[in-house]
């Protein structure tokens, strides 16, 4: 349990994604230890830390719109909340639970209706007509404790991959992209610290051309903030790879996956088609009959770049690689790359250092509606 709740969700979730049958036995078995050791319960620090990971996992589940991860990690998640009368994470969770649409506020209710001791924790949302119906429905506790009102059939349309994964018109959120990441490339969002970023999202929502624009399409403040944090600056650095369904807005970009892989095989060194993929950002190349497991990151990312490797490299006879990059003048920390250093040579990965240049973006998308 310690270890899996110590892995952040960008590194265990692509691996929970590639094995349905693997990640439905480890949310089993996070079920499982609510009474502990079987001989001792869960302690209330170790409820949290679990918790506050299934969440996570949850709400990346969503992102991704992996269904099937959602509904165990949501399971798991209404498992361990209702065995613990623990309210610390409840705001969290509620909040998350008011962001839900479509088909990831079926199956969340879905999930909430099998679990009704975590579902009271939530019922003051069944009033609240700003949350999917499904959910409302869900956690709408008569005396008795059961579900409430027989749930409201929804019509579920299916997105395309690629598609926005919002119901804003294409020409909006065109414009607010091209936006939003003129102005995080002008005052470098990659850089800002927590609280810098916090801030800057906030006055994003008070902005009329960003937030203004979006609220009469996603109907509250909160929505439009989360909007912006977790969906248009998540994507922010892999539109700036020249990856995802923003690739096209950033004002600058790296050259893309070209230069990580010359600098991982060699100039002659050629991608496997189809192989490129994110979270982390990585793919399968080719050198003659060698065969290379490359992925790339900045170096605040090497554990889970390393944890990715690894994992990948038990299963392959591909040589292992890991790509460290910099923007060109970044300050690099002497001790922290002789630590990534000698962890790659214990392992027998190896690793590229790669400092890196932006490059303007001619005829960015989005700039007119």
């Amino acid at each position: 349990m310690e270890v899996l709740t110590g892995t952040t969700i960008d590194a265990a979730g692509p691996a929970l994604v590639r094995n349905v049958t693997q990640a439905s036995a480890v949310m089993r078995a996070m079920a499982g230890h609510v009474v502990g050791n079987g001989q001792r319960r869960a302690e209330l620090d170790e409820a949290d830390r679990v918790i506050g990971w299934l969440f996570s996992l949850a709400a990346y589940a969503v992102q991704e719109e992996q269904w099937q991860l959602l509904d165990k990690a949501t399971r798991a998640l209404c498992i361990w909340d209702g065995a613990f009368d623990n309210w610390r994470p409840v705001p969290d969770i509620r909040g998350w639970l008011r962001t839900l649409s479509g088909r990831s506020a079926v199956v969340t209710a879905a999930v909430l209706r099998d679990q009704p001791e975590s579902a009271r924790h939530f019922t003051a949302l069944a009033r609240d007509h700003d949350v999917h119906v499904d959910i409302r429905n869900a956690v709408d506790m008569p005396e008795n404790g059961a579900g409430g009102s027989p749930p409201v059939q929804t019509r579920i349309v299916d997105r395309q991959p690629g598609q926005p994964s919002t119901s804003l018109p294409d020409a909006v959120r065109g414009q607010t992209l091209s936006r939003l990441y003129r102005q995080a490339d002008r005052l470098d969002w990659t850089h800002m610290r927590p609280a810098a970023r916090a801030e800057l999202c906030n006055r994003w929502v008070r902005d009329p051309d960003i937030g203004g624009a979006l609220l009469p399409y996603l109907g509250s403040e909160q929505r439009v903030r989360v909007w912006i944090k977790d969906s248009a600056m998540k994507d922010f650095p892999r539109a700036q790879e020249g990856q995802g369904p923003t690739a096209n807005y950033p004002p600058r970009y790296f050259r893309g996956i070209e230069e990580i892989a010359e600098a991982a095989c060699g100039s002659d060194g050629e991608i496997i088609p189809d192989s490129v993929a994110i979270k982390p950002n990585r793919f399968f190349a080719t050198k003659g009959e060698k065969g290379y497991f490359v992925v790339w990151g900045s170096p605040r990312q090497f554990r889970d770049l390393m944890w990715a490797t690894m994992h990948t490299a038990a299963e392959s006879t591909e040589e292992p690689v890991i790509v460290m990059t910099t923007r060109r003048g970044d300050p690099v920390d002497p001790a922290a790359r002789t630590e990534q250093e000698a962890m790659a040579r214990r392992y027998g990965v190896r690793l590229v250092f790669l400092s890196r240049d932006l490059h303007p973006r001619s005829g960015a998308r989005g700039d007119a509606m």
